[in-house]
Parts: C-alpha cells; structure tokens; sequence
C-alpha cells in the first residue's frame, strides 16, 4: 500500500494535470467554431474526475479501498488516461509563433485522426471513475454509520447527575445503617464456624450445584450479626477486577412492606454503582415515571449480570417482608433459572412452613441451632461480663454466670443479652444467686418479667416511649438508625408532662429512660453528621454509655420486642397496659406528631428535623399515612388544622421547605416522600364538620414517588 506522502503527492500532480486539460477544453470550446461534442465530453469527464480525486484525496476512502493508489490502481490509470488526453490536444492553446492568438480550426486538432483515441481514453477513465465513486460511496457510508453510532452514544450516554438520580431512585430503601448496626454487635471470633464450613465452601464455588444457602434459627439467635459477618467477608472476598462482586439486603420490621421490589432496587442499584453502569433499559425504567415491578428488575438484574462473572447476595431476615410471598418467588427464581447462574444467595430467616417449602428443597439448609452457636454464645457472654463496668462486682463468679447463662440459652443470643442486662441492674448482691436460680425460660417470659418489673407510675411513660421509638422506626427514613435522644426526650416530656415542662432538664434524662425502659431500647451513637453521608452509605454506628444526647439514637433493641407487643402475652391482667397492635401503635403516634406540630412556635426558626421536636413534627405530619388519618375522625381533624394555612404554625413550613429545595445532600437523610410543595389543592367540601372557609386553600407536599396527587386526591373525594 502506498504511503500518506507518496499518496499526497500523487494527488496533487494529478489535480495538476486535470486543470491544464480543463483550461485546454474551455479554450478549444470558445475559439473553435462548431467545437466537436468529444471537447465537451472530455471538460465534462475530467471535471467530474478531478472533484472525485479532491474528495478522495480528503477522505479515509484509501482504507476502503486500499489498492487506489497501487500502481495498477484506479488513480494511476486515470492519471495516465488524462497524460495520454493531453497529449493528443495542441499545447499552444492557439498561440502564433509572433505571439498573437488567432482562431483555431478542426485542421489544427487533425480531429478526426484523434477522435477514435479520445473516446477510447474516456471510455477506459469512466470505467475508473465508476470504481473510484464506489470507493466514494463506501466511504460516506462508513462515515454515515459512525455519525449514526455516535448519535446513539451520545443518546445512551447518562451524565453524572443522572446516574445519580436513578441510583437513589433505586436506593428508596437503604439498609446500609442494619447493616453497620448488626456488624457493631459482632464479637470477634464468633460466627467463623459458617465459613469454616464445607457446605460455605461449596457455596462459594462458581463450579458447584449449590446456588442458595439458607440459615435459620429461633428469634434471638443472631441471625442478622452472622449475616452481618457474612457480607463483610464476602467484601474481602469478592474482586471487582475478577468480576466477582457481592450485595447485600436487610429486610426489617419496620420497613412495613413487601420487601420485594425494594430488594431487587437495591441489589441492582449496588451492582451499577460497583460496574459503573447503567443500563439503557433501566434508564428508561426510570424515566418512564412510573414504579418499577419485580418483573422490570428482574430482566434488568438480567443484563446487569452480563457485565459481570459472578454475583454473591445475601439477604436477611426473609421473614420480616410483610407479605413474602413474591419476594420468596423472586429468591427461587434467581436460584433455579439459568438466566441466574451467575448469582449466589445466602438467606436467613426463622423456620416458617412457606418459607421452607419454597426454600428448603433448593437450597443447602444449615440450622442455627447447633453446637457452633452455643460456643459463640459462650463467647459472647465472656465478653460481655468482662467488658462492663456495672458487672465488675461480681468478676469472681464471672465462670459460674458464663456456664448457667450458656447451659440455658438455647442457641438465642437476645435470651442472653437480656438476662446480662438484669444482672447489671442489680443493686443488691445477695440477690444474684435467687435471679440465677429463676431464670426465664425462654425470651416471651423474659419480657413478660421486664414488663411486670416496670413501676405503675412510669408504665405510662414507657407506653409513650415505646409508641416513639416503634412509630419513628416506621416512618419513611433512609437511615435506620434510630429517633434522636434529644428529641425522644423533648417529645415524650411532652406527651406525658405537658408543654409547659418541655425544656427542664429536672424532668426525665436518658439514664432514667434506659433505667425504666431496661432491655426493651438499645441507645447508639452516631460517628459523623448523618446529613452528610454519600448516597449508598450510611453513618457508622457505635455503643457509648456517656456522650451528648446530641449525637445518641434511640431503637428497639429487638425485633421480638414489638412481637411480644403485638402478641396474646401482653393481654395478661399483671400487664395488660402495654398491650398495642400495629394500627394503634401508628394512630397514637399520629396524633402526637401533628398536636405538636400544631403547638409549634409560629415564631421558631430551627429546621433540623433530625434533634428539633418542633421542627420534626411539622415535617414528618406530611409523610404520615393516608389511610390510617382516614380511619380516625380525631386524626382527620388533626390533620385538616396542620394543613389550614391560616393556622399559626404554617409560618414554619416556608423556612423547612426552603432547606430542602436548596439543600438536596441534607434533605437525603429523610426519605421525604412528600416534600413542600408547589402545588394546591382546594380543600372545598373537606368534611363538613372542618372549620375552614370553602375558599381556603390548603399546600400539600408533592411526592418524591409522582404519586401524591392521586393520594390527595383520593383523600379529598
């Protein structure tokens, strides 16, 4: 193949010749009467000649058509036609020996000596012409493909910003915060047993059969710190330069869904953020505008899964989906398909009867009821009793404790905990062998024994502190990581004592909070501004016994502790107060919301919805359930007053709405599914027993989902 200077100058000499011949014609044409048509036809096939070797001479044609420059190529001919063109035309273009131009005539051409010759010379440059335009012609072709090919990247392109909404559009639930919560419970050396074990090993292994590994146990067995373990050695263990990758989902109690859809949301949205990828498909999903169905991420976890060799998912607490009948299809279907091979699952979840029809026959089943367990629980309780100031005292009979706690666990960690938390509340010595000695069977008549400990005098105040910590829990929040402490205490001094009290540091603090409420709450503290945590994560959470209440959260301590709430136990005459269900538990927790959201001070600044009471009850009123304010008149009625804008603590909302419109990063934090809003609905006809003017206007909060105004809707009709 000739080179790009040879080539450069092949092109330029042959421009050169094609111009003298053109001058030549137009010279012939306008000198000699009745110029023959052949003079014409070679200015014609010489012009088109020279405009096809000018484009080609600036194109990448040569790459199409390589031997165009060869010497046996279409140029070299073409240019040795045009040598042999010109030099049958006179040269002196009609010039006189003197000088003087004069009229040429058909005996100066001797044409019809040559004409035979032109026509075959220009018959032989058309036949190149005709290979050069083909070249031509495949060039713009390719070119027209990779301007198509371009657009298209450019259209499947997703900018930055983009790709970060339609990561937390999947992310709508985050379990990063169970996650860090569990794995803060860890004790070192415990849980090893799993990956020691042959059936993890075999789990583990691209080559083997076993695609699902499913661990239950009893409530309190730990499940959730072994799965905890279980993902962080998954990390250790997954390379994303080896296409192995790994994800993780917690399903939770206070999630209150079908933790289907979210889970897929989640596992596909980490998948992306690891690959740097999104894929056309779920961009559309996203821009579609509508709420993805298991069905559309399925088929999106398909493709994800082409970019990758392997993908390890672990999954907790399967039994915690409310319902679970479609998340347990889509465990089955990832482990049974073929489209799925590329997937690992390791579920944990109690033993129900569904969950080990779907999951038992396709899975490798390991019961947490084992010996391992009962070491790690062994484990636990030494360090337990050695790391606790309160349990000093009794350092010499740290053996004794250890083995009759371990002998009567049952494999349930909780048991243990809760039993070390009521050694540490003893204050009289002499009563440790008697609480020894009669220890609760099991982890229902533990709680039963915690709640007849309580006081009369302060059951109406755990009451309302329960109904706090569980009603928050459920409320639309990124982070899981709890109510704040400040704000706990400012809300249910309110409650329980009345505004005037709200302030008075003399009322009830913290220690006596967790001293009444004992096994029943866990109190953590927050390392870093939870504001300010990259979306996909979430704040590290840690045990302290003394910090500021500034930075200490507040959760149930156990999942098993809103089920003993629930349960027929609680009916018993010696406790009977406590008894709550699920709709009671939201309806009380409604109503304090939004009285103290009404009883905001209309002249108060603060918009930290995270430690403010003031501030978090005017903006969590509007996220609260619609149905449940439906079912209630009082609540109704309470609601209608928060929403009047007439009404003195509307002043607060402009300053709140402000914060979130401009501070996107601060507002994550709180998964507003409603946000202030710029739109109005007229609250005309809204129970004719509300004392509102049929005129008066009432701003709802638009939702984060595209689905408040059919809500609003729905609620006004």
């Amino acid at each position: 193949m000739a080179d790009p200077l040879s080539i450069g100058a092949s092109v330029l000499a042959f421009i050169g010749l094609a111009d003298r011949i053109i001058r030549t014609c137009k010279h012939y044409i306008e000198t000699i009467e009745d110029a023959p048509k052949d003079i014409q036809m070679i200015l014609g096939e010489v012009t088109s000649l020279r405009a096809i070797i000018d484009s080609i001479g600036e194109s990448s044609a040569t790459s199409l058509v390589p031997n165009l420059h060869e010497p046996n190529g279409p140029i070299k001919s073409c240019h040795s036609c045009l040598a042999s063109l010109e030099a049958l035309l006179p040269l002196t273009m009609g010039q006189s020996k003197t000088g003087k131009r004069r009229k040429l005539t058909l005996v100066d051409l001797a044409w019809p000596l040559k004409q035979s010759k032109v026509r075959k010379l220009l018959a032989e440059i058309s036949h190149h012409k005709a290979t050069l335009l083909l070249a031509m012609s495949g060039d713009m072709s390719r070119d027209l493909k990779e301007i198509k090919t371009g657009i298209e990247r450019l259209q499947g392109t997703i900018s930055e910003s983009e790709t970060r909404e339609i990561i937390r559009w999947l992310e709508r639930t985050n379990p990063s915060s169970l996650h860090n919560i569990a794995f803060d419970k860890h004790e070192p050396l415990t849980t090893a047993w799993v990956t020691n074990s042959s059936q993890w090993k075999d789990w583990v292994s691209l080559e083997s059969e076993t695609r699902l590994m499913w661990i239950y146990g009893l409530p309190g067995a730990g499940k959730t710190v072994l799965a905890s373990y279980v993902i962080e050695e998954l990390e250790k263990l997954c390379e994303p330069a080896d296409g192995r990758f790994c994800s993780y989902y917690y399903c939770h109690y206070s999630h209150n869904q079908d933790e289907a859809v979210p889970f897929l949301s989640w596992i596909i949205g980490q998948a992306c953020r690891q690959i740097s990828w999104i894929p056309p498909e779920l961009k559309r999903l996203h821009d579609r505008g509508c709420e993805s169905t298991s069905a559309d991420l399925t088929q999106t976890l398909e493709i994800i899964l082409q970019k990758l060799d392997s993908l390890y998912i672990v999954i907790d607490a399967v039994d915690e989906s409310t319902p679970r009948e479609e998340l347990l299809s889509i465990i089955e279907t990832l482990t049974v398909d073929e489209r799925f091979e590329k997937i690992r699952i390791l579920a944990t979840s109690r033993q129900y009867f569904d969950i080990e029809h779907s999951l038992g026959e396709i899975s490798e089943s390991i019961s947490m009821s084992n010996k391992m367990v009962d070491a790690d629980i062994r484990r636990f309780e030494r360090a337990r009793l050695r790391s606790s100031h309160r349990l000093k005292r009794w350092h010499e009979r740290f053996d004794e404790i250890e083995d009759i706690l371990a002998a009567m666990a049952q494999g349930m960690f909780r048991w243990a905990e809760c039993q070390i938390q009521a050694i540490e509340r003893l204050r009289d010595q002499s009563k440790l062998q008697q609480l020894l000695s009669d220890l609760p069977k099991d982890l229902g008549e533990t709680y039963v024994r915690i709640f007849e400990a309580i006081p009369e005098e302060d059951r109406p105040l755990v009451r309302c502190i329960l109904t706090w910590v569980i009603g928050h829990s459920q409320a639309n929040w990124v982070y899981h990581v709890g109510v704040n402490a400040k704000l706990l205490l400012s809300a249910v001094t309110y409650d329980h004592f009345g505004y005037e009290t709200v302030g008075q540091n003399s009322i009830i603090d913290l220690e006596y909070l967790q001293e009444i409420c004992s096994c029943l709450i866990t109190v953590r503290h927050v390392s870093g501004d939870i504001f300010h945590w990259p979306i996909g994560e979430s704040p590290r959470l840690q045990n302290k016994e003394s910090t500021d209440d500034q930075d200490l959260y507040v959760s149930l301590a156990h999942y098993t502790v809103l089920e003993f709430l629930v349960s027929p136990h609680v009916f018993q005459p010696n406790f009977a107060f406590f008894a709550m269900s699920p709709e009671l538990i939201r309806l009380k927790f409604a109503k304090s919301v939004l009285n103290q959201a009404l009883a905001a001070d209309p002249k108060g600044t603060n918009t930290d919805w995270i430690h403010d009471r003031e501030a978090y009850c005017l903006t969590l009123g509007c996220a609260l359930y619609m149905h449940d304010i439906l079912a209630d008149s009082d609540l109704q009625d309470l609601f209608l007053r928060y929403i009047n804008p007439c009404a003195p603590h509307y002043s607060r909302f402009e300053a709140i709405q402000s914060k979130i419109i401009q501070s996107d990063e601060d507002s994550r934090c709180y998964f507003l599914r409603h946000i202030p809003a710029r739109v109005e609905w007229a609250t005309t006809g809204i129970y004719s027993k509300g004392a509102y003017a049929a005129d008066q206007k009432a701003t709802f909060w638009e939702t984060d989902t595209r689905a408040s105004e059919c809500e609003i809707d729905s609620y006004l009709s």
